[in-house]
């Protein structure tokens, strides 16, 4: 009463027209109680409802994050999964390399792809067999090598072992990167308060600060399926063969010729070489604001694609054109 309602009447009331041990009834006073009631109630209903805000942002990250999980879960062949992971985190830094040397020749980037690419994985590769081609080019080429290479593995450990590990590769990455992201979440949500001294919306400022650190985590948990891949084994045997037999295969094809993109899966020149085209993913590369239009059967929606892209993966749709970015 004394928060969500005229005090000074009430007291005065309370003062002046009741005795004690009198029950307490009066036009005035039933009013005021449910006035405050009702003020308390719509208080309670704002805090709710932005807490469920709140949760809505965590709660389509997610949706995300699960929906790949169990399909690295439930998805017999769990080396397709695997091999869009790292195409994502192969594009994302052929992107970055080849807007450096497009936009003023600059080939640091294209250096920094190479000096990450060969500390990832045990496949040679030099400027020269990046540059000739263009991007995509670049990207199939360089997946050709690995799907190549991993597809080798088989040489050196069963299938049923590689898929177990393959799987606890995705499942390790995505549950440790996961659980870290919550926490900087929990973070946020207590620290975001502070921004609306600065005439800022804390509920905006979160889902800008989530969606940064969201992109973040599936940043890091690409570059680590890419590390983990070719570091992780049955045995300590199982990878030393894999590696020895990739040097051997290095060292027969021998240095490759400026512009030849050659290297430990032996590719021949560029006029034996057959066509590369470019890597494949069983759902289409969006981004995840961009608004699309899918269709099943006679059904037609317009979504964003982060809440579409279950529904082209798993339920048969299909994406019939991009409505915006």
């Amino acid at each position: 009463m004394r928060l969500f309602s005229n005090a000074g009447i009430i007291s005065s009331l309370l003062e002046k027209s009741f005795k004690e041990g009198e029950p307490l009834e009066h036009p005035l006073l039933n009013r005021s109680i449910g006035t405050a009631q009702k003020r308390v109630e719509g208080q309670n209903y704002s805090q709710r409802k932005r807490l469920l805000q709140y949760d809505d942002v965590l709660n389509h990250q997610r949706q995300i994050v699960y929906g790949l999980r169990n399909r690295v879960l439930t998805e017999e062949n769990s080396r397709t999964i695997l091999l869009e992971v790292i195409a994502d985190e192969i594009e994302d830094r052929l992107d970055t390399a080849y807007r450096d040397f497009e936009s003023n020749a600059e080939r640091t980037g294209a250096e920094a792809f190479i000096t990450w690419f060969m500390g990832t994985f045990p496949i040679r590769l030099t400027i020269d067999d990046l540059l000739p081609l263009n991007r995509d080019l670049a990207a199939a080429w360089v997946m050709k090598k690995i799907t190549e290479l991993q597809a080798s593995r088989e040489q050196h450990e069963s299938k049923e072992v590689l898929q177990h590990l393959e799987r606890h590769i995705l499942l390790r990455a995505i549950d440790r990167h996961w659980q870290n992201h919550l926490t900087e979440m929990e973070e946020l949500r207590r620290a975001v308060g502070l921004r609306g001294y600065a005439q800022k919306d804390p509920l905006n400022e979160y889902k800008s600060e989530a969606y940064k650190a969201f992109e973040q985590l599936m940043r890091q948990l690409r570059t680590e399926v890419c590390s983990g891949l070719f570091r992780t084994a049955s045995s300590m045997e199982a990878l030393e063969s894999l590696l020895r037999a990739a040097q051997e295969k290095a060292v027969a094809t021998g240095p490759a010729e400026p512009g030849t993109p050659e290297d430990t899966a032996g590719i021949s020149a560029p006029a034996n070489r057959p066509k590369l085209e470019p890597y494949r993913r069983s759902v289409p590369k969006i981004g995840r604001n961009a608004v699309v239009r899918i269709r099943k059967g006679d059904q037609v929606q317009d979504l964003k694609w982060k809440k579409a892209e279950a529904f082209v993966r798993d339920e048969g749709w299909e994406v019939l054109e991009t409505l915006s970015e």
